[in-house]
């Protein structure tokens, strides 16, 4: 598959395959948070307090995530009394991660599954009191 093929058809199709690991730790998809525009699209999970959000932007051809909080069932933001960061920044600034974004590409082209890839190992390997979606696994 290569960078210029990145569609949200394809995106969607590995973030199911590569995050289904969430499922088995408590977390559900949620279709109806999910974006779909003519430059890309999203993939939300969601537990009790914690929430993720895989966008693929297709100009840029690359892979972000961010971490929400969910409180009565719902994600909130900064701006609407919750906490959001780039999953990302978030572990580097509150759990210590001093790792680089695992399937980062040395070559200039990365490739949709690896950067889905990188995303999934970062989780499991650096986001344990993220998955265990606790009261108090985000600051505030």
């Amino acid at each position: 598959m290569s960078a210029s093929q990145f569609t949200v058809e394809q995106f969607r199709a590995l973030a199911l395959e590569k995050f289904s690991f969430l499922e088995a730790k408590g977390f559900h998809r949620v279709p109806g948070l999910e974006e779909t525009t003519p430059t890309g699209g999203t993939v939300v999970y969601m537990g009790k307090h914690v929430g993720f959000i895989f966008s693929l932007d297709v100009r840029d051809q690359c892979v972000d995530a961010q971490v929400v909080k969910v409180s009565d069932g719902q994600m909130k933001r900064n701006w609407e009394g919750g906490y959001s960061s780039g999953l990302f920044t978030h572990l580097v600034r509150h759990t210590g991660y001093r790792g680089s974004l695992v399937g980062a590409s040395t070559t200039g082209k990365a490739t949709l599954e690896g950067m889905v890839d990188g995303w999934a190992e970062l989780l499991k390997q650096a986001g344990e009191s993220l998955l265990s979606d606790r009261p108090d696994s985000l600051p505030r």
